[in-house]
């Protein structure tokens, strides 16, 4: 009965320690936790993060260029810069790149996987600025600070 009792103690608290360790090591991914948009003459940028915490996690970008506005010429050389931005994102781990024309527009899209490495190539291309010391590695973006910086910059921010 004491060897019973003991062993149903011990499993007792097998499953609670169990059972608290793996409250606090997971923290739930949110989709869609900040979203903030710019608009400019036709050229509107929409981004859209989500996060574990304050940690962001992945960011979605989307820009449309309403190209009704420019000459062919103009619309030829936005079409080459965007094949060169997907050679070059492309190449990095950890980053979708695609972009279509349709209806008349140019969309683009780019989905950033947020983890401290793709930060840092992204950053070092200078493909996302990054404020901070310039020496030091991020490990993580901010979503409080990213915030800020958008409201700051002119970004619509939800």
């Amino acid at each position: 009965m004491k060897k019973t009792l003991k062993k149903l103690c011990s499993m007792t608290l097998v499953l609670m320690m169990l059972a608290a360790l793996t409250g606090c090591g997971s923290e739930k991914e949110e989709k869609d936790v900040l979203r903030c948009k710019q608009e400019q003459e036709g050229y509107v940028v929409e981004m859209v993060y989500d996060a574990k915490g304050d940690k962001a996690t992945r960011v979605t970008q989307t820009s449309t260029l309403d190209l009704s506005k420019y000459p062919e010429e103009a619309v030829a050389a936005v079409d080459d810069a965007l094949k060169q931005a997907e050679e070059t994102y492309k190449a990095i781990k950890g980053v979708e790149y695609s972009y279509k024309k349709e209806d008349n527009k140019m969309i683009e899209t780019v989905i950033i996987d947020l983890n401290k490495d793709t930060i840092n190539e992204l950053s070092e291309k200078g493909l996302m600025p990054i404020e901070g010391e310039k020496d030091k590695k991020v490990t993580y973006i901010s979503i409080e600070r990213t915030k800020e910086s958008l409201e700051k910059s002119g970004w619509t921010v939800e």
